[in-house]
């Protein structure tokens, strides 16, 4: 995403389950888990925008109809 407002945190809970496998994907591919969680919540949130699940706010209705 190419937004170019400040960075947000958010705390999350996950099942015991869940962090290790993403811990062990992680640690596969050298990088921390925070940013794995980062890159994977990025590409679900465009894939909901690409089926238009997520509703468009006024300020994006008006750029999107201007030429």
């Amino acid at each position: 995403m190419n937004d170019t407002s400040m960075s947000k945190r958010i705390g999350l809970t996950l099942a015991d389950a869940i962090h290790d496998k993403l811990e062990r994907w992680a640690k596969s591919e050298g990088r921390p888990i925070a940013n794995l969680c980062n890159f994977l919540i990025e590409k679900a949130v465009e894939d909901a925008e690409d089926k238009g699940r997520i509703p468009i706010v006024q300020a994006e209705q008006h750029k999107a109809k201007a030429p």
